[in-house]
């Protein structure tokens, strides 16, 4: 599950943290490290011969910068530089060199509640079909400070959230960190048309049950992955983006694993809109799992 690590580098800020999350998971599963840097084609055209060679200069500084990182921790990594559409260039590496998951930084500093995802970012999310880790602006850049002391696996009971399950699992058997699992009972969604006259109890406790029985799914495949990992499950209600952007620092979560798609998704190209939300809202690390093939 973790022998190809990708690291898709930019010299931003964001990128020895992304780099540091990649060698804590190196560490732990012995998975190879590619350091990728795109020179994007479309800036390259638009500059003289010169300007060019600059830009591949800096990449180069940039992929060195992460080798240093790794030599730091006692490590290695393979640096490759690729001329192309930056998303595209790098699902098409993550494809050809088999990558088993890709790490990125998630956004910067902006201000506002709901941050701007990466553009870069954002189109590897809803376009891959690998795994991706999205890694915060502000996080450690020690690998040796990156925490994974529990994780947070969110499901609405759809069979594309439960592919988070073998990853969590898989992850918290290494780290030894427990794992919880969330259902969030949206009313204004679950009740629909039928909220105008108010939600019987009955009607209530079946979303309950519904959301157990999602939970308990969630908690067997983690199980499945590793028998030893412990898994809490929680069934509540409110706005899921909200409510799960709030049990992240509320129960000291560091890790949130969750399926690219739920009910809500209509295609493999579109990321689901609560796992988008969520990228926006918590300042933790985010493994993004998409619907298995």
């Amino acid at each position: 599950m973790h022998d190809r690590i990708l690291v898709a580098v930019d010299g931003s800020d964001g990128q020895p943290v992304a780099m540091a999350h990649a060698l804590a998971l190196s560490a732990a599963t012995d998975a190879t490290i590619d350091v990728l840097h795109v020179l994007d084609r479309g800036l390259s055209s638009l500059f003289s011969t010169t300007d060019a060679d600059t830009l591949r200069e800096r990449g180069e500084e940039f992929l060195a910068d992460a080798e240093t990182q790794a030599t730091d921790a006692d490590q290695s990594v393979e640096t490759h530089l690729v001329e192309g559409t930056p998303h595209d260039a790098i699902l098409e590496f993550a494809d050809e060199h088999g990558s088993d998951l890709v790490v990125m930084g998630r956004h910067g500093p902006t201000g506002v509640r709901e941050r701007l995802l990466g553009s870069v970012t954002d189109k590897v999310l809803r376009q891959g079909s690998v795994p991706v880790l999205t890694t915060c602006y502000d996080g450690p850049t020690d690998p040796d400070d990156v925490a994974v002391e529990k994780l947070l696996v969110p499901t609405d009971g759809s069979d594309e959230a439960e592919a988070a399950g073998p990853w969590a699992g898989d992850l918290a058997g290494r780290f030894d960190a427990p794992v919880d699992v969330v259902n969030v009972i949206d009313l204004l969604v679950d009740a629909g048309p039928f909220d105008a006259g108010g939600v019987s109890q009955e009607f209530i406790e079946k979303l309950e049950a519904n959301g157990q029985e999602a939970t308990d799914r969630v908690a067997d495949r983690i199980h499945e992955t590793d028998p030893a990992v412990s898994v809490s499950t929680t069934v509540t209600r409110g706005r899921p983006h909200q409510a799960l952007s709030e049990y992240v620092p509320a129960n000291d979560v560091d890790l949130v694993v969750m399926g690219s798609h739920g009910h809500s998704g209509v295609g493999e190209s579109l990321l689901g809109s609560v796992t988008n939300r969520v990228l926006r809202l918590v300042d933790v690390p985010v493994l993004v799992v998409p619907p298995r093939k």
